[in-house]
């Protein structure tokens, strides 16, 4: 067997019983899909996802399951593939895939009518499998933001043959007593709520910088900000940079107001110029530029251009 199924092999659970009742057993995560935690997807390539009681569970309309929620990609060039593989060994997870937008609302959802059953070859289990295309839109923004994947109640209440010959061959290789028993006697394997699914993430990206890359510049920026502003605080006089003053919102918790961290004060007017120039990069998909900018006005003493920036940015 291929090592992706030998590893599924030791990721089922100990018998069907077992799954079931750690499903029944597990808390609801929560009540709206937009409360998943997803996963970030940063780049192509396979993800191995181990389904069961370290995941979160959530009521479908289809039923309670454990799920495991993506966030993908938000632009890629033509379109995205993604496949799934899920194993057929004593047991399988029969995965279902639910494609959701910006808004956590479906698009789409890839169940037994796109399920595909594979028979073993030279190197591989059999195997439950789903092919998937996500189309860009004009914007070249991905139509489907989040991928969720789960199973149903109605999948659980059956089982897959297991094929007498292949079984058995496969069960002799592994020189598993136990798999050549079950194979002899052509039992079925139990769908169960967990096992090992495998994703597979084929996409390129587009040449127009996503939110996600332009956060990771704007974080990164930040952070070599910080580490030159306590260089400068701590070779300058301590009156230099004023304490932060403390302010109080509505559910009372003191919060810090957005000071200078170089302690300097900068024009009104010329602090607008910095915004309408930032604006105007972002417009122009010149983020590089943009943030030039936005350190300049804040070596300056601006304290309203990087919320400016962002702002412009979510405004695109």
């Amino acid at each position: 067997m291929d090592v992706f199924s030998k590893d599924a092999q030791r990721a089922q659970p100990s018998s069907p019983e077992v799954a079931y009742a750690q499903l029944d057993s597990a808390p609801l995560c929560c009540r709206d899909l937009r409360e998943l935690d997803y996963q970030l997807i940063t780049e192509a390539g396979s993800v191995k996802v181990t389904m069961g009681p370290n995941m979160q569970a959530f009521r479908f309309a289809t039923g309670k399951s454990f799920v495991k929620g993506f966030e993908l990609p938000e632009f890629a060039k033509d379109k995205m593939k993604v496949s799934v593989e899920s194993p057929v060994l004593e047991m399988v997870f029969m995965p279902n895939v639910l494609l959701l937008d910006e808004n956590y609302q479906p698009v789409r959802v890839y169940g037994n009518d796109e399920l595909r059953f594979s028979k073993r070859g030279v190197a591989s289990a059999n195997r439950y499998t789903l092919d998937i295309r996500i189309d860009v839109d004009r914007e070249q923004a991905l139509e489907a933001r989040y991928l969720v994947l789960f199973t149903t109640d109605e999948q659980m209440q059956s089982a897959t043959k297991l094929d007498k010959k292949l079984d058995t061959e496969s069960a002799e290789r592994l020189g598993s007593e136990m798999q050549m028993i079950k194979a002899m006697r052509g039992e079925y394997a139990a769908h169960v709520p967990a096992g090992l699914v495998k994703f597979n993430f084929q996409y390129e990206p587009s040449d127009k910088q996503s939110a996600t890359k332009a956060r990771q510049v704007l974080a990164e920026t930040s952070t070599e900000q910080n580490k030159a502003a306590s260089v400068l605080v701590a070779t300058e006089a301590a009156t230099v940079t004023p304490a932060p003053q403390t302010v109080v919102v509505d559910n009372k918790q003191p919060v810090s107001q957005n000071v200078s961290r170089t302690g300097r004060t900068i024009q009104p007017e010329t602090e607008a110029m910095f915004i309408s120039l930032i604006e105007q990069a972002v417009a122009n998909d010149d983020l590089d530029t943009a943030l030039q900018f936005v350190e300049e006005a804040e070596r300056l003493g601006s304290t309203k251009v990087r919320g400016a920036f962002i702002d412009a940015f979510k405004s695109r």
